[in-house]
């Protein structure tokens, strides 16, 4: 039976509950582009490898591999959120913002990234993903706008960017999970 969004978003959420944000990276006074190249990168980096790999048609290992690495980069930008928003530790309570902002956007959609992943595989996840990711990394090393702490580029946010990276993430995990891999 296929696993629900919230079912998904609950395979994360005992790996985040009670965790301090200071655990994961250290001195709060780092630069944010330090905390985002050690939570965000070596995840985004090891699911481009598994991208590539199953473009080349390498099989199960590599769904795996990106079924991982695609929590990894929903851990790391919760962690970056909580980070910005100067919080102790990860409010779990995000997640289910998330699941009611996937049903809302999924609703409005119509399904259309499990039909476009259904389509196109995990290239169109990756694609997405990919958006976000370099969306972030520019806002980051730019900070073109600052307001109270909140940095705003183009009308999305940093935080903004950061949670519909965890979703995308997530509904790849959902579907990657669906077809059967975990």
């Amino acid at each position: 039976m296929n696993k629900t969004f919230p079912e998904i978003l609950d395979i994360i959420r005992p790996r985040i509950t009670g965790v301090p944000v200071s655990s994961c990276i250290g001195d709060r006074k780092r630069s944010l582009a330090s905390v985002f190249e050690e939570q965000v990168t070596p995840c985004f980096i090891a699911l481009r490898c598994s991208v590539i790999n199953l473009k080349s048609k390498t099989a199960l290992l590599d769904k795996n591999m990106a079924y991982y690495t695609l929590q990894g980069i929903a851990i790391g930008c919760l962690v970056l959120y909580a980070y910005l928003k100067k919080q102790e530790y990860i409010d779990v309570s995000i997640l289910d913002s998330l699941a009611n902002t996937y049903a809302q956007k999924n609703a409005d959609y119509g399904d259309a990234f499990t039909k476009v992943y259904n389509e196109m595989g995990i290239v169109s996840a990756y694609t997405r993903i990919a958006d976000k990711y370099y969306r972030i990394e520019n806002l980051i090393g730019t900070m073109s706008v600052v307001i109270q702490g909140l940095t705003c580029a183009n009308y999305e946010s940093l935080e903004d960017s950061l949670l519909d990276t965890v979703n995308y993430a997530m509904m790849s995990v959902m579907v990657i999970s669906n077809e059967g891999i975990k």
